[in-house]
């Protein structure tokens, strides 16, 4: 058997702590030009030459440029003005992966770090081109202002959906899941981190486009829509850099052809 190990730099952070303070940054820098509105969901996108509509239930929202960037595949119907090329076109651009992850605390007495484990075993179900992994990461955490402990979370085992719209985040912890993470974090670890303490399950959308690379730039039918959609690997960097080029290209900027271009 043959064994390898791949170093390279890593960091680790709490992605939804980080959003958060970007927002948060962002009305404090920029309060004349910057809104944020949660609980806004948009079910139709209305493309037009000079600006789009959006369908927001109660709410219309008239704007000059939309820019759709999440991981997950979203209920949203997108119409261009004398065509429906674009909203037949999207629906095929994204599928969903159920992600399955186990986390639980311990003493903060270890560096953070970050790992990913290759396996032979069969970990995912029909999840198209992946080799099987799972992933490690292991940070200080603060809980409602206690002292700290390392917070470590363990997520490998995938299932493919076919229909992604069909995904609630209500869906049952299935127990092989389970299974598989403790079998790894037993097989891995000199110590058995799961032996003695009851982990938190957790499962999440994640959407890839079909050739698992990132789409970033504008909609070639319309340029008044935008994407930074895809989930390239584990972390939070791919999106920030997608953020930035669309924030570029929103400025005026023009950036030769790349393999991030959507088509």
């Amino acid at each position: 058997q043959y064994l390898a190990c791949l170093p390279y730099k890593v960091a680790c952070a709490n992605s939804a702590r980080f959003c958060e303070e970007i927002v948060e940054y962002m009305e404090r820098t920029y309060p004349d030009r910057f809104r944020f509105f949660e609980h806004t969901p948009i079910e139709k996108i209305l493309l037009r030459e000079d600006g789009a509509t959006l369908d927001a239930l109660k709410h219309e929202i008239k704007t000059k440029r939309v820019v759709m960037c999440t991981n997950g595949f979203e209920k949203i119907r997108i119409i261009n003005e004398g065509s429906l090329e674009i909203d037949t076109k999207f629906h095929h651009e994204v599928w969903g992966v159920i992600g399955y992850m186990a986390a639980y605390s311990e003493a903060l007495d270890k560096a953070p770090f970050a790992a990913e484990y290759y396996t032979r075993e069969k970990i995912q179900e029909e999840v198209k081109g992946n080799d099987p992994y799972f992933y490690v990461t292991r940070r200080p955490y603060d809980f409602g202002g206690k002292s700290s402990s390392n917070l470590i979370s363990i997520g490998g085992p995938e299932i493919y959906l076919e229909d992604s719209e069909v995904y609630s985040r209500n869906y049952e912890y299935p127990e092989d899941a389970q299974e598989k993470i403790e079998e790894f974090a037993k097989k891995t670890f000199e110590n058995n981190p799961i032996k003695d303490v009851e982990p938190f399950l957790w499962h999440g959308l994640m959407g890839y486009t079909k050739n698992m690379i990132r789409l970033i730039g504008e909609e070639p039918k319309n340029k008044i829509l935008l994407y930074n959609l895809g989930c390239n690997g584990v972390g939070v960097l791919s999106s920030v850099y997608g953020g930035f080029k669309v924030g570029s290209i929103l400025g005026g900027k023009v950036f030769p052809y790349s393999i991030f271009d959507p088509k």
